[in-house]
């Protein structure tokens, strides 16, 4: 992977920063999550402003046709199961910390199951995860940190959308014999989630950066 990855303008450049030549390149949306080291304080900083007004314009609510197994249920925290605005900030951020996890292990299977099959970014965090695997390569740490999340007042009954402080931050991809592929820089940033609430659930419709 060393030297193929591509870069992206913006934060969620993230995702693409590690998907590279090899993998999809960049798709527009920037990538990184929380603190992977240990979860940074969820909710910490952050204030949750139930949507109204107009949002996002969608004919309906995206469709979720996957089923979570039970693993995959059980590490949703309860915070983030609650049908509520604030359920979708914690199941945004609950995401994120999932991206850094499965960048570090790595394994695609940590988030997965968690995003529709059309979210562009998502699709990107995972086969940046598989590569990762593929190739012999983790990151040494967190790939990034969460900041203050709020939902945004342009949310609706159809889609929420949450905007999330985060920064990659100055990580090394090492192979498995400790040898250094890649150095990525600090990269500070916002990310906006899109969440819907389906088969009483919060699933990922779109992540992108902030401009």
């Amino acid at each position: 992977m060393g030297g193929h990855r591509g870069r992206c303008a913006g934060f969620v450049v993230f995702a693409a920063l590690v998907v590279v030549s090899g993998l999809a390149g960049c798709s527009g949306a920037q990538g990184a999550s929380g603190s992977g080291v240990g979860p940074p304080a969820s909710g910490s900083g952050s204030a949750s402003v139930s949507g109204s007004g107009s949002g996002p314009s969608v004919s309906g609510p995206p469709t979720v046709t996957a089923s979570l197994d039970a693993a995959a249920r059980a590490r949703i925290p309860e915070a983030a199961r609650a049908h509520t605005p604030q359920g979708a900030e914690a199941f945004a951020r609950f995401y994120l910390e999932q991206v850094n996890q499965a960048w570090m292990v790595p394994d695609p299977e940590l988030i997965r199951p968690y995003a529709l099959a059309s979210c562009k970014t998502c699709a990107n965090y995972v086969e940046t995860a598989s590569s990762l695997a593929h190739d012999g390569l983790r990151y040494d740490g967190s790939p990034s940190e969460l900041g203050p999340s709020i939902v945004m007042p342009s949310s609706s009954e159809e889609l929420t959308v949450v905007h999330i402080g985060q920064v990659q931050l100055n990580r090394r991809i090492v192979h498995a014999d400790g040898r250094v592929d890649e150095v990525m820089p600090r990269v500070p940033g916002e990310t906006e989630v899109q969440l819907v609430w389906e088969d009483n659930r919060w699933t990922i419709v779109e992540i992108k950066d902030v401009q």
